[in-house]
């Protein structure tokens, strides 16, 4: 196993074992760590102004998702109500017609759902 020994020349052109810095680092490698640290700080700069604006476009689609939602259920609201007049007015017209159309879609419901609980029990 060997041991490091400093030599004469490690010692009087450093200034000592550890360099003039105290440290051991030149100052080229305190010139790059500066460097890195601005480069690091840039771009944590441009990755905050990217993620603000990605925030800003995601707020303006889901602005934009809510007014068509918005839209859409209003137009739904509105046919429904249609629909409501449309079957008022038809039931008001012709009474008896609508009563056994009531009872047909019943009698059919009905049978659905009796159909079904038997295939369920079996």
């Amino acid at each position: 196993m060997s041991t490091y020994k400093p030599t004469t020349n490690d010692t009087t052109q450093t200034g000592g074992p550890m360099g003039q810095h105290g440290a051991g680092t030149s100052s080229s490698d305190q010139r790059f760590a500066q460097e890195a640290t601005h480069k690091a700080q840039d771009m944590a700069a441009k990755a905050s102004a990217q993620a603000e604006d990605l925030s800003h476009k995601a707020e303006s689609l889901a602005a934009q998702g809510k007014a068509k939602v918005d839209e859409w259920s209003a137009q739904a609201r509105d046919t429904l109500n249609e629909y409501c007049d449309t079957t008022a007015t038809y039931v008001r017209q012709k009474p008896i017609t609508s009563l056994l159309i009531a009872a047909a879609a019943g009698a059919v419901v009905a049978m659905c759902c009796k159909t079904t609980t038997h295939y369920r029990r079996h």
